[in-house]
């Protein structure tokens, strides 16, 4: 990395030797005079100094990770949180292409592109939830307005409460031949009732929103397995992980809309483990059911 111009620091002090290609452990006869070594405390104005900054976040967290990506007429910013906790701040990059003709932020999960404003210090404002990754693009080239929407945080809208929900289980070389669906009430902990299923639970309701409005989203919080959502019999989409919201507005009608929620478990509970080390059997943590009561964000 030293010799490809690639800043290497140590924090504290040098290691006792370093790996060649072959695996082999080398020492440098004068180590210090190569490497720089550092404290934690002196790190950040080290970056800076060095122009190695190239993400600055307020209030710093420690559970944010960044990777910049530098192509021939775009960077991307690759952003995620790895907290338990939503992070509210803002967020200032700092490459090459901040002056780039169009900044956008790319939603993988409903692929579509969101304008992005900055102040006059290149910083923005931003809002990232737990353990969800966030891309944020410099282009050269303009992207039409029209494909560019607004990001508004659920904080904004008006939250809709889904309740009356039923729930039919199959085994997972069943599916989908479901059982007969019966009433169930939100949280939903499966596993008590069958603590060694493996499949798909379906969770089923009806809900009139009112009134209809120009962006609504189904938002899930809470779950830690993977989903398939269907509005009024249209796929709305799959999540694996978190936080689970869909946008749903061009799904929904007026009047009586029917929301089902499939959600599919490992066998984790229908293959027993055991440790490798002691040998003794694992007990399945992972949670069957919904522990939260999805809702509906109205945005006005």
């Amino acid at each position: 990395m030293k010799k490809s111009g690639i800043p290497v620091l140590f924090i504290g002090s040098l290691p006792r030797g370093f790996c060649t290609e072959k695996g082999e452990t080398v020492c440098p006869p004068n180590p210090a005079d190569v490497f720089t070594v550092c404290s934690m405390q002196e790190l950040e104005s080290r970056c800076a100094a060095g122009r190695l900054s190239h993400v600055q976040c307020t209030p710093a967290s420690r559970m944010i990770r960044c990777l910049h990506y530098i192509g021939e007429d775009y960077e991307l910013y690759y952003c995620v949180n790895e907290s338990a906790e939503t992070y509210t701040g803002t967020v200032r990059f700092q490459g090459s292409f901040l002056r780039a003709h169009c900044v956008y932020r790319y939603d993988a999960w409903d692929n579509c592109c969101y304008a992005v404003s900055m102040d006059d210090d290149s910083r923005f404002p931003v809002v990232w939830e737990p353990r969800k990754s966030y891309l944020y693009v410099f282009d050269k080239s303009y992207l039409p307005p029209e494909e560019l929407r607004e990001e508004r945080p659920v904080s904004g809208a008006a939250i809709l409460p889904l309740k009356h929900w039923t729930r039919s289980v199959c085994r997972a070389a069943e599916y989908p031949a479901f059982g007969m669906p019966s009433p169930v009430v939100l949280p939903d902990a499966y596993e008590k009732e069958d603590p060694s299923f493996g499949g798909f639970i379906r969770y089923e309701t009806t809900f009139a929103p009112n009134p209809v409005s120009d962006r609504m989203e189904l938002v899930i919080p809470g779950l830690q397995e993977g989903i398939e959502v269907f509005v009024n019999g249209v796929r709305a989409g799959v999540q694996v992980a978190g936080n689970y919201r869909f946008d749903v507005t061009d799904l929904l009608r007026v009047g009586c809309n029917k929301l089902v929620i499939e959600q599919a478990t490992t066998l984790e509970r229908v293959v027993p483990r055991v440790d490798s080390v002691s040998r003794e059997p694992v007990v399945p943590g992972n949670h069957l059911g919904i522990d939260t009561v999805p809702f509906l964000a109205v945005y006005p």
